[in-house]
C-alpha cells in the first residue's frame, strides 16, 4: 500500500476511510515531531457532488474556529492537484 506524499510529514498508516476521504497518521519532519491525522479528501472523487463540495466547505469553515477538548484542532488545511489536506491533532 503506498500513502500519499504530503510536504512536511511523514505517512506512518491509514487510520480509515470515508465515501470521499481517507485519514491517515502521521509525524511531522520539523519541530516536535508531533503525530498528526491528516485527512486526504480526493478532489476527483467531491467535484462530481455538489451537496459534497458544500458538505467539505462547511466542515473546514468550522474546524477553523472550533476549539473543544473533545473534538480535534485544525492545525493546517492545503490542497494540491490531487487531494484536500486536512492536518488536525
Amino acid at each position: 500500500m503506498s500513502f500519499p506524499k504530503i510536504e512536511g510529514y511523514v505517512v506512518t498508516e491509514k487510520l480509515g476511510s470515508g465515501s470521499y476521504s481517507t485519514v491517515y497518521k502521521a509525524i511531522t519532519k520539523v519541530g516536535a515531531r508531533s503525530t498528526v491525522a491528516i485527512k486526504c479528501i480526493d478532489k476527483s472523487r467531491v467535484k462530481h457532488s455538489g451537496a459534497a463540495v458544500d458538505n467539505l466547505i462547511t466542515e473546514i469553515r468550522l474546524l477553523k474556529t472550533l476549539t473543544h477538548p473533545h473534538i480535534v484542532n485544525m492545525k493546517q488545511f492545503t490542497w494540491d492537484d490531487r487531494y484536500v489536506n486536512n492536518d488536525t491533532a
